[in-house]
């Protein structure tokens, strides 16, 4: 992959360090789509910066794309949390970076670009107030729940997003956003350009030197092993014949029953190891506080690898709020769960619905 675009641009450098955290090779081409315009066009008539061009030669921009993109070809690997309640407290933060750097930009094409007879400065007012409202709402986000940024291995798209955006405002508009305000910016900042991928794409006219990625998680026995979501097609009739095949047969046995079924349930892993699908795990979860374990299941040949238990981990999540519940009604399954932090319940109640 190729990604284009200058690295002053805080949405080619947010995907340029994502990319290394997700572990993706790629080469980086520094234009600008200004002074480099005609060379840019030669590769995107569009001249949109961020760009990256697939494999395949395929064309893609918007940085939150690109990164959309990544996080499907990166899987397991993810900057994204997995919990609903953690997903959404990102989300909010990555909006309010991504309106800091496009307020940022709106000032510096303003101020820069159009003639000072020209500017308008109720639009220059606006856009400063806007600027500052989404740089204040970042500062009381990380007052109350600060981001983890003290390695790369910890952190997320939130973190990389919010840093980047706090930097370049700072490079271009230091007198509209004055550092002395925003303390808990400033030192989230500062600990994230520490990080190799941050130092590998400096801020400015450079090119990215993407450092090596470490080695994807593999089990005991070296094979790689792949928890993915959402499932394809393929991966979804492939969990129905594992299912199938142990016991679950009469829930299962209609493809579109079960096709239905999984639409409407919000959390669905398959663990996939060299291109085979040799686990599933349905859950249902309200993403704050309640969620329940329907199904978990195990290829015979894969047991005792540790396969279920990475399924259970990455749908549980990290919120430490929320509180989990399953039938243990299967034979052996106990010590499993137990190992998982569940115990026995002396509180659950449950009206049993009728089944051919």
């Amino acid at each position: 992959m190729k990604l284009v675009g200058m690295l002053d641009s805080p949405f080619v450098r947010r995907v340029a360090i994502s990319l290394q955290l997700l572990g993706l090779r790629f080469e980086h081409q520094s234009l600008s789509v200004f002074r480099t315009f005609d060379e840019f066009r030669q590769i995107n008539p569009a001249v949109k910066a961020p760009t990256l061009v697939c494999d395949d030669g395929e064309l893609l921009m918007d940085s939150t794309l690109i990164l959309d993109y990544a996080e499907a070809l990166a899987r397991p690997r993810t900057l994204m949390p997995s919990t609903l309640h953690d997903r959404q407290h990102d989300l909010r933060l990555i909006g309010l970076a991504l309106a800091v750097c496009e307020k940022s930009g709106q000032l510096i094409y303003e101020r820069g670009l159009r003639p000072p007879e020209k500017q308008h400065a109720p639009w220059v007012d606006r856009v400063t107030a806007q600027l500052l409202g989404a740089c204040g709402a970042l500062e009381q986000a990380l007052a109350a729940r600060p981001i983890e940024v003290s390695t790369s291995a910890a952190l997320r798209q939130a973190g990389v997003s919010v840093a980047v955006a706090w930097h370049f405002a700072q490079r271009t508009l230091p007198q509209v956003v004055p550092a002395a305000g925003f303390p808990h910016l400033v030192a989230l900042s500062a600990a994230a350009e520490a990080l190799p991928e941050f130092r590998a794409a400096p801020y400015g006219e450079g090119t990215c030197r993407p450092v090596e990625a470490p080695p994807a998680p593999a089990m005991a026995d070296g094979r790689d092993l792949q928890i993915r979501s959402p499932l394809s097609p393929d991966e979804i009739e492939a969990a129905r014949v594992l299912l199938d095949a142990n016991g679950w047969g009469p829930r299962v046995a209609d493809p579109s029953v079960f096709a239905e079924l999984l639409r409407r349930s919000p959390i669905c892993l398959v663990a996939v190891r060299d291109g085979q699908v040799i686990g599933f795990l349905r859950a249902l979860s309200d993403g704050l506080f309640n969620s329940y374990i329907s199904m978990v299941v195990v290829d015979e040949a894969h047991r005792g690898q540790g396969v279920g238990s990475r399924l259970v981990r990455t749908a549980m999540g990290t919120n430490p709020e929320m509180t989990w519940v399953l039938r243990a009604g299967r034979g052996g399954v106990s010590a499993f769960y137990k190992a998982l932090g569940f115990q026995r319940s002396e509180v659950a109640m449950e009206r049993p619905g009728r089944r051919p």
